[in-house]
């Protein structure tokens, strides 16, 4: 090699000790260059390990929402009674997209299915006894149950039937009634809608809708939605 051919050309010229010193800066420089490639192969492995991670995160949103859930429930939670507040769109189509932004869950339908009031509704919510259920949202924060009321049903608490003291209200139109309970982190939402609003944000009750015969049944009837949110 050419560093070697300059090492012999100096041995020639020079005593012992100054060769020492020549072999043994040689090796050092020698190391050196395998340490910065082993260097520059550790930095390129991180960078991808990063790039991978980065691109995992942003293409799927349960890693995002279960990285930061606290603060999504939070936000959704407050984005909620904003674009209730403000009317920006209907309630109805906003209570379903709630619910599908704070916790996603599963869909169960009354037609291949029977449904079981959750625990969590039964136990705080005395549903209508013309209530017919026709489907069932289950998530790890949201319980909810949909189907249709006699157009007369009285679904909203009052003050005076609340579930108990600690539970108040937060929110209250024609449409929607949401009350809270700050000391076991919990909220209760009650909607109330005409069949065909709620059909249009509702993809299942969409088709139903559509079906002649159900029309006809459901022509003086309402479609309630009862919801129990763990909040953050």
């Amino acid at each position: 090699m050419k560093d070697d051919r300059i090492i012999m050309e100096i041995a020639r010229t020079s005593n012992l000790e100054n060769l020492k010193c020549l072999i043994v800066i040689n090796r050092v420089y020698y190391r050196m260059k395998l340490f910065k490639k082993s260097h520059a192969k550790v930095i390129t492995f991180i960078i991808a390990l990063l790039v991978i991670v980065i691109v995992a995160f942003l293409r799927h949103p349960s890693l995002k929402s279960f990285i930061f859930s606290s603060y999504n429930h939070q936000q959704s939670w407050k984005n909620l009674h904003e674009t209730l507040s403000s009317n920006k769109i209907s309630e109805a189509q906003n209570l379903w997209q709630f619910r599908e932004f704070y916790s996603r869950g599963t869909i169960y339908l009354a037609k291949y299915q029977n449904l079981t009031v959750p625990t969590d509704i039964s136990s705080n919510f005395q549903l209508p006894t013309s209530f017919i259920p026709h489907t069932l949202y289950l998530s790890d924060q949201i319980q909810s149950i949909e189907g249709t009321i006699d157009n007369n049903s009285p679904v909203f608490f009052t003050q005076e039937n609340l579930p108990n003291i600690d539970w108040a209200e937060t929110y209250k139109s024609e449409k929607i009634q949401i009350i809270e309970n700050n000391k076991i982190n919990s909220a209760i939402i009650i909607g109330v809608f005409n069949i065909e609003e709620a059909s249009i944000a509702n993809g299942y009750l969409y088709f139903d809708f559509r079906d002649e015969e159900f029309q006809t049944k459901n022509s003086n009837n309402k479609w309630l939605v009862v919801s129990v949110v763990n909040l953050f």
